[in-house]
């Protein structure tokens, strides 16, 4: 995986410098790759301590306050990620240099966009968002307003407009039903906490007496009375109820009460204040809005709280038949206390931090772990995590066992984007649908099941597959996922799911689809294996492919593709009939840069030339395609078909080349009939022929048999040990990306060094062909043919076959006796030997990774061009 790696890395540096601005230089991204690749590592939460990141990124701050409340707000929103980037800013902040530069960089941008940077300072924490009203929430809202205006006894409440603008965290997607308007319009309906007006209470403190100056007895009649209904969220005259912005309920008590009652009250009053904020919470986190895990939560809270109202329906019993005292009360609750503190406590984060799904289970099961040593308070954070976690396994169970997701409010940790469709995979450059059509959204998944994360979202993948192929799925060992105080508790049940998806969709690939024969017949086509079939098609298009692109038939490439696989040994291949033939508008390059995305300066003056203005031939711009069906479309993508096809355009132009030097080669053997001095006066152009065909031959050898047959090998044998479909995409992506490193294929300077290799070796050739086929030695050529045919003789004679051997040497040695023929020639060899060092020198360069030292054991073996 260290070439896809490499890849990522450039794509990432790419980006990096074109944020920074720092893509103009003569550099280009390579040098950092390979600076990173080296220096690389993983950041370990647990080994690196995060005081020391805060502490030196408020020292340097100049709101420190700002940052530490903002930091904390991000930490109990539960946002992931918050310490590690907060490491990476505080390493930036002590690196002075790289500090400056960011400023500097920050300045120009600032300018550049007409902002001024001296007035940006850090906003303070608040756990209120905003966000803007989509045309649909307008529309309600709009509908809502008008129903009012028509109905002005009924207010509008706070609760109503927020279930209409929806909550700012949920995706715009989501489609949140309104819960009835009676809920916000009659509230003591809903079991929620009543507060009398100020109004109200005043004129009863005005008509009644001050407890204070009440008999002592009675004093703890109208308190206990009082008190009772404080427990069940009513505020009464001597204790009262207030809430703060975070919606936490607080009692207030009258200070003229006796000392000895105030202190049984002041003790009992966080019980109250306590069932009030859970109630509230029951209230604000029932509707639609808040999600499933929210709604479960507060089912279980309100059973809690359900057993708590009959307590104190006891309680005021045992009151109202005069055996009930402030120390029997207290005797009575203060068991109850730690339990309504720990809700309370959990319902205020919740609030603070406005969670919902994932983070909430996240909060209970830190919670769970803090509570470490007390068995009551542990035993309801549990009860409470089954209950809260019910909806979100139920989901984890379908996206297990089925690879469907159920998710109504986003709150799952897979994510599906509808619009990426599998019928694009052909015709989209990359391998969207695997990598995009499910994603993981690192927010939803809880704390507990983090390290299960990758199994879960390939279960789900391969099972999809399967049953979007009409495959049955019955997962022979499915059973219910229950929440697991131990974070291992999840293991066996996602193990065995992946186990039986990997398989699954393993065995529809290799028995019903015949993958590894798919993977054989690319092989044939694109690289060349068994390759009798190319030397038939390039026989029968060497005319039609010197041609422009836009003067060639397809149709007839077509034709002559068929008719040469069906004379050769590629007509059993049983994917044959898939093959098509594709002319490409842009040269290797352009597509190596397209593929790598490589921003370097020879990328630049690449994507400025319109392909239409190249004036490519047909064997420039040939190539092979191939039609793939769903599912093999998956490993046979875009992007894997592009790799495929930089292979087999390598290896078809250095065919080609090779092709044009054999040419060469056999005009050169009527050289037998020369004189000893012709033979001198051609001998340099032999040799330099000679040297041009040694080094085609042993790169088509390096490339063909060191590189791509041995890559191959490793590749097959490693499918004998995979045991997911993951595993087979990213061999074959690996083995890809090592043919085409070593093919010379992602470093855009060596491959422009052997272009113009290439180059050299044709415009030699044509030189030549030029040189033996001159106008004057063809029409006497032709004239002996059509004597020949005249006399109806069906073979040349021996005396005509020396006589035109005679008339070509006499005429090659003419023109070699020209200083013009000499100067070509020495001008062609001056070329290639020093095209051919430059490509050597910086293959020597390389690191020892890499095959392409091989060809330098090859070509220059005896250190010929390094003398």
């Amino acid at each position: 995986m260290a070439a896809q790696h490499e890849y990522e890395a450039h794509a990432l540096v790419r980006e990096l410098s074109v944020t920074l601005g720092a893509d103009r230089g003569d550099i280009g991204p390579e040098k950092y790759v390979e600076s990173l690749m080296k220096q690389r590592g993983s950041y370990n939460p647990d080994q690196i301590s995060n005081h020391h990141s805060k502490k030196a990124i408020a020292e340097f701050s100049t709101t420190p306050v700002e940052f530490t409340a903002k930091y904390e707000d991000l930490k109990l929103k539960n946002v992931r990620d918050v310490d590690a980037v907060t490491y990476i800013t505080a390493e930036i902040v002590k690196d002075e240099s790289v500090h400056s530069h960011l400023k500097s960089h920050a300045v120009k941008k600032a300018d550049k966009a007409g902002v001024s940077l001296s007035t940006h300072t850090l906003p303070k924490s608040s756990s209120k968002t905003t966000r803007e009203v989509s045309a649909v929430d307008l529309s309600q809202l709009k509908k809502s307003l008008r129903q009012q205006s028509e109905h002005p006894a009924a207010l509008m409440s706070s609760d109503m407009l927020k279930q209409i603008t929806g909550n700012p965290k949920r995706e715009a997607n989501i489609s949140i039903p309104l819960q009835p308007s009676w809920v916000f319009e009659r509230p003591h309906l809903n079991g929620g906490v009543v507060q009398e007006s100020n109004k109200l209470g005043e004129s009863r403190k005005s008509r009644g007496v001050p407890v204070g100056k009440l008999p002592e007895a009675y004093q703890e009649k109208v308190v206990m009375e009082q008190l009772l209904a404080c427990l069940l969220g009513h505020s009464g005259e001597i204790i009262q109820l207030t809430q703060d912005a975070d919606k936490q309920m607080t009692f207030t008590l009258d200070q003229t009460l006796q000392p000895s009652h105030r202190d049984h009250v002041q003790r009992i009053l966080p019980l109250c204040s306590a069932y009030a904020t859970i109630t509230q919470f029951i209230r604000d986190k029932s509707s639609f809005e808040n999600g499933l895990v929210n709604q479960a939560l507060v089912e279980g809270l309100d059973k809690f709280c359900t057993k708590f109202t009959t307590l104190v329906c006891q309680l005021e019993t045992k009151f109202l038949q005069g055996q009930l005292t402030l120390s029997h009360l207290w005797f009575y609750l203060q068991p109850t206390i730690s339990h309504f503190s720990l809700l309370e406590s959990i319902c205020s984060s919740i609030n603070k931090g406005n969670n919902f799904g994932a983070n909430t289970l996240s909060l209970l099961h830190n919670r769970l772990k803090i509570l470490t040593g007390d068995a009551q308070c542990s035993s309801l954070c549990v009860e409470l995590g089954e209950r809260a976690a019910v909806p979100y396994l139920h989901m984890l169970e379908l996206w297990l066992y089925r690879g469907i997701i159920q998710d109504p409010y986003a709150e799952f940790m897979v994510s599906e984007d509808a619009s990426v469709s599998k019928e694009r995979l052909i015709e989209q450059y990359n391998d969207t649908y695997w990598e995009k059509r499910y994603t993981l959204c690192r927010e939803r998944i809880p704390v507990y099941m983090e390290m299960y994360s990758d199994e879960i979202l390939s279960t789900g993948k391969y099972l999809n597959v399967v049953r979007l192929c009409g495959q049955l799925i019955r997962h022979p060992n499915a059973r219910e996922i229950s929440y697991n105080s131990q974070d291992t508790g999840y293991r066996e049940s996602i193990e065995s799911a992946y186990s039986y998806a990997s398989q699954l969709l393993l065995d529809l690939f290799y028995q019903q689809y015949h993958l590894k024969d798919r993977f054989r017949s690319f092989k044939r086509f694109f690289l060349l294996d068994q390759g009798d079939f190319i030397v038939q098609f390039m026989d029968m298009t060497n005319e039609e492919l010197k041609k422009p692109i836009s003067r060639i038939s397809e149709q007839k490439l077509e034709s002559l593709l068929e008719l040469a696989i069906r004379t050769s040994t590629a007509n059993c291949d049983p994917y044959k009939d898939d093959i098509r033939v594709s002319l490409l508008g842009h040269d290797l390059i352009t597509q190596l840069l397209t593929i790598l995305s490589l921003e370097s300066t020879y990328e630049k003056d690449v994507k400025q030339i319109n392909p239409t203005d190249l004036n490519l031939s047909g064997l420039e711009a040939f190539s092979f395609s191939c039609t793939v069906q769903w599912p093999l479309s998956l490993v046979f993508n875009k992007k894997v078909l592009f790799r495929y096809q930089m292979l087999f355009r390598h290896l078809f132009y250095m065919k080609h080349v090779e092709r044009l030097l054999n040419a060469v080669w056999v005009n050169n053997s009527t050289a037998k009939g020369y004189t000893r001095q012709q033979l001198h006066q051609f001998s340099s152009a032999f040799l330099l022929r000679h040297k041009m065909l040694n080094f085609i031959q042993h790169l088509q050898y390096y490339m063909m048999i060191e590189v791509i047959d041995s890559y191959w090998t490793e590749f097959e044998t490693s499918l004998k040990d995979v045991s997911n479909v993951d595993e087979v995409l990213n061999q074959h992506m690996n083995m890809l990306n090592k043919c085409l490193r070593d093919c010379m294929l992602t470093n855009p300077e060596l491959l422009k060094t052997l272009s113009k290799l290439q180059s050299v070796c044709i415009l030699y050739c044509n030189f030549m062909q030029r040189t033996y086929h001159s106008a004057d030695v063809d029409q006497e050529l032709s004239g002996l043919t059509l004597t020949s045919s005249l006399q109806a003789v069906p073979t040349i004679t021996v005396q005509q076959k020396k006589n035109k051997q005679a008339m070509v040497a006499q005429h090659v040695s003419d023109m070699a006796l020209d200083d013009s023929f000499y100067k070509t020639i020495a001008n062609f060899d001056k070329n290639f030997t020093e095209t051919l060092m430059q490509l050597l020198n910086a293959i020597s360069e390389l690191n020892a990774e890499t095959k392409l030292l091989h060809i330098l054991d090859r070509v220059n073996y005896n250190d010929f061009y390094s003398s």
